[in-house]
């Protein structure tokens, strides 16, 4: 399929040459024992996923950090990227960034365990856990993955449950990932203006 089919529109041109479309079968679909209780199973070739969920450990932590590059999931675009994007009023952008929704998902995880990632700045209270599922839900439906998920009937249940292990056409994100390192900070990097030039515009 054509990669640029599957791209959400505007995007900076820069990074469309890295876009590249592979197969990806899904993992995690919950299995349940004859008497109902759930658990995710194991590869059948014993290798161990990355955590990602779960009790709050160390090692879901560092996942998560490597996962959204830690500050280095933002960067800087160019002007000529920031007209492009956001169109006139792109001036009102000081230091135009670009990120993506990785840190959502890592806020709302970690408002599952509020004793363990307490946070005192109130701009990360309740409303903005809303803006974050908020955007999940405007990215689900931008996205509109038509991956056919099959279900099937669980004794354990009595009902059927879907089965999410499924092929799916995705983006690569190794290659999405190596694009964002290196504008933040690599070969591709985009030097931020003085603040005295972006104040000057607005």
């Amino acid at each position: 399929p054509d990669a640029h089919r599957l791209t959400r529109f505007p995007i900076i041109e820069a990074a469309a040459e890295h876009i590249e479309l592979h197969v990806s079968t899904f993992e995690g679909t919950p299995a349940f024992m004859d008497d109902g209780t759930e658990y995710i199973p194991g590869r059948k070739d014993g290798t161990q996923r990355l955590k990602f969920t779960g009790t709050q450990s160390r090692e879901i932590d560092v996942n998560w950090y490597d996962l959204h590059l830690g500050e280095g999931h933002f960067f800087i675009v160019t002007e000529d990227e920031a007209r492009e994007a956001w169109g006139p009023e792109y001036v009102k952008y000081w230091e135009p960034r670009a990120g993506g929704y990785v840190a959502t998902y890592d806020h709302i995880r970690k408002a599952f365990h509020p004793e363990a990632y307490h946070d005192p700045n109130p701009v990360h209270g309740i409303l903005h856990r809303d803006h974050c599922i908020e955007s999940l839900l405007q990215l689900l439906v931008c996205t509109a993955d038509l991956t056919p998920i099959p279900s099937t009937y669980r004794l354990g249940l009595g009902t059927n449950y879907i089965n999410t292990d499924r092929p799916h056409t995705c983006r690569s994100f190794p290659k999405i990932v190596d694009f964002v390192k290196k504008r933040f900070n690599g070969t591709l990097r985009v030097e931020p203006y003085a603040e005295a030039a972006w104040k000057n515009q607005l």
